[in-house]
């Protein structure tokens, strides 16, 4: 905004600086370097500088009227300094920065291979997932979505951080513990594959029990709500998988999946003689959670229906025609360290004598809040 050329109270600052300025002003050095401090935060600084150069043209003289007038000039300038500093989201910086933590790297899913257990319905029989080209439509009804969902940022764990979990875990031989910080979520892996177990495969019961003790006895015990299934495989191993829930207001809780679309958390590979085999789990991490915008939801349908394929790759060669019938709200890890929200769209088709499930990730954070 253009300021008036007449401004009544600078106008009289103007007549009160010449009148007690009119022969004395500082030495040049002070001048020029307390004009660069003042010009640097514009509006008020400039004004003053054009009473400094109007002042300036009288002779120089030490009287004490020129002190007055220097200390005048130098608590103006402090009040403008001031003010400049402590200016609101409209300056152009802080402006700048929060639009910058303002936008979120888009999440996306990664192709792979091998069979997966479906979402939501552990009772479903395992489907291999399918990332490629499609003609997709859409036959499911939308879940229920507020308008804003959080996002939970977090910073990768430093070495202290790394070595409290290992001396926190206390994890007796054979156990092994590794960390693997290389993916969008840090994630550790104990296992203890040399220790010889016999016996009968436990009942389900006793391998929850048995995943349980181990958790809580090392000081992994999930502090998050957690979806717990148990299953098992053909070789006599039970695995019971904490699924990670996040909650959300006026959707209820999100579960996480990982890169693959598959849920995730920590899951407890229980040997005979109930003896766990195997763990691994996200690393506990301190997350700052923030509301964001989510997109309408009809937009969503249309962003999952034009999504391009996250693999190239098709069934046959040919591009099946695929109804999506279901779409869940989920949570993902995103480099270079959020949990955000998305919809995952899915919808199952048979190719030969091999069930597939096509998995389509939409963000569910508004567009504009994201990268471009």
């Amino acid at each position: 905004m253009t300021e008036p050329e007449n401004d009544p109270e600078i106008d009289a600052l103007e007549r009160q600086l010449n009148a007690a300025f009119a022969s004395a002003r500082p030495r040049p050095e002070f001048d020029d370097e307390l004009w660069r401090r003042i010009r640097a935060r514009g509006g008020l600084g400039l004004r003053l500088r054009d009473l400094w150069e109007g002042i300036g043209r009288g002779p120089l003289v030490a009287s004490g009227a020129g002190l007055a007038a220097l200390v005048l000039v130098v608590l103006i300038a402090i009040v403008a300094l001031r003010a400049g500093g402590s200016a609101g989201p409209s300056g152009a910086a802080t402006s700048g920065q929060s639009r910058a933590s303002a936008y979120l790297p888009v999440p996306a899913l990664k192709a792979t291979s091998g069979p997966a257990s479906a979402l939501s319905d552990q009772a479903a029989p395992s489907v291999t997932p399918y990332y490629g080209p499609a003609d997709l439509s859409w036959t499911g009804v939308l879940p229920t979505l507020p308008a804003t969902a959080p996002v939970l940022a977090f910073q990768p764990p430093g070495s202290e951080a790394l070595a409290s979990f290992t001396a926190l875990a206390a994890l007796p031989p054979p156990y092994v513990l590794t960390v693997d910080l290389t993916g969008p979520e840090p994630r550790y892996a104990i296992s203890g594959e040399s220790q010889a177990a016999s016996g009968t495969a436990p009942t389900d019961p006793d391998a929850r029990k048995a995943a349980d003790a181990f958790l809580g006895a090392h000081k992994l015990a999930p502090d998050w709500p957690a979806d717990v299934a148990v299953t098992r495989t053909p070789e006599g191993n039970v695995t019971v998988s904490y699924f990670r829930q996040f909650p959300v207001g006026g959707a209820g809780p999100a579960v996480e999946i990982d890169e693959a679309g598959n849920r995730t958390g920590i899951t407890v590979l229980v040997g005979p003689g109930s003896t766990v085999v195997q763990v691994r789990g996200p690393l506990p991490l301190a997350a700052q959670a923030s509301p964001y915008p989510l997109r309408q939801p009809q937009a969503m349908v249309a962003a999952a229906l034009g999504s391009p394929p996250a693999s190239g790759e098709s069934v046959g060669g040919t591009v099946p025609k695929i109804a999506l019938t279901r779409a869940t709200l989920v949570y993902i890890a995103v480099r270079p360290g959020f949990y955000e929200p998305a919809l995952l769209f899915t919808g199952s088709f048979a190719a030969g004598n091999q069930l597939y499930e096509k998995r389509v990730l939409v963000p569910a954070v508004d567009p504009s809040r994201l990268q471009p």
